[in-house]
């Protein structure tokens, strides 16, 4: 469990999602102390530019005076396995499933957000913890939701987790798939594409966090045979009215749950 007081705080002008928070684990929660830290292990899915790892070490670094390594861990590194540790402040070593580069090329276009719209931190009316502060276990009943849809048995579903809420949304969707329900389980994102390649189709969102930040769907002309379950934790009437279509079922709030 994370403590209340933030640790650092520090900003991204690259990210479109610019303002970080992290928060020192509470005392009575975890025995260590930050001082006697030696490996700080960075986790994420890739790394593109390495920005992120080195605005968040520039700022750890600090705090741990008897830190001897940093270890990052990624699925893919479009470094190709050295550029991300240029720019890190301290002695690191980068491990990965995968080694690319990349390289852009320019192109007339009109991008999915074309306003660039930054926004702000975003709110919750009741902020409950699905593991962003740390946490043992989600404390949910799975067998009463999935007895919901029991009698659906057959037809294929789309589960959709909006913003942050994706592990309870996959856990739902396991426990239907355990059940023998053809699942899809996908999130709605900040991230913005442009339609070609792999993305079919663009759904642009008002986002539930009421970040002001425009939110998207991709590929939902993909999934339209499937019944939708639109996953929240944002409380009633915060879900852009295009996600719940008509015949589908009603979005499960989460944080309802708790």
């Amino acid at each position: 469990m994370i403590g209340k007081v933030p640790l650092i705080r520090f900003s991204e002008p690259h990210s479109h999602a610019e303002s970080h928070l992290l928060y020192a684990p509470a005392p009575n929660a975890w025995k260590y102390r930050l001082e006697d830290i030696a490996s700080l292990v960075l986790v994420d899915d890739e790394i593109t530019t390495g920005k992120t790892f080195a605005n968040l070490a520039e700022h750890l670094v600090p705090l741990l005076p008897r830190l001897k390594q940093i270890e990052i861990c990624v699925l893919t590194d479009w470094t190709d396995g050295g550029g991300a540790l240029e720019a890190m402040p301290f002695s690191t070593t980068s491990h990965s499933l995968l080694k690319g580069t990349f390289e852009w090329h320019w192109e007339r276009g009109e991008a999915a957000d074309p306003a660039g719209n930054r926004g702000n931190l975003g709110r919750l009316q009741r902020p409950p913890n699905f593991g962003r502060e740390g946490t043992p276990g989600l404390e949910f009943d799975l067998d009463h939701l999935c007895a919901v849809y029991e009698s659906h048995l057959g037809s294929p579903l789309h589960l959709i987790g909006t913003g942050e809420l994706h592990y309870p949304t996959f856990l739902l969707g396991e426990a239907l798939e355990a059940r023998g329900h053809d699942v899809l389980v996908q999130a709605t994102t900040r991230s913005p594409a442009r339609l070609g390649g792999a993305i079919s189709a663009i759904q642009q969102l008002r986002d539930n966090y009421e970040t002001e930040v425009p939110n998207y769907l991709y590929n939902a002309d993909q999934t339209k045979e499937r019944l939708r379950i639109v996953c929240h934790e944002t409380g009633p009437n915060s879900l852009d009215p295009s996600l719940i279509r008509k015949g589908d079922f009603p979005a499960v709030d989460f944080g309802a749950l708790l």
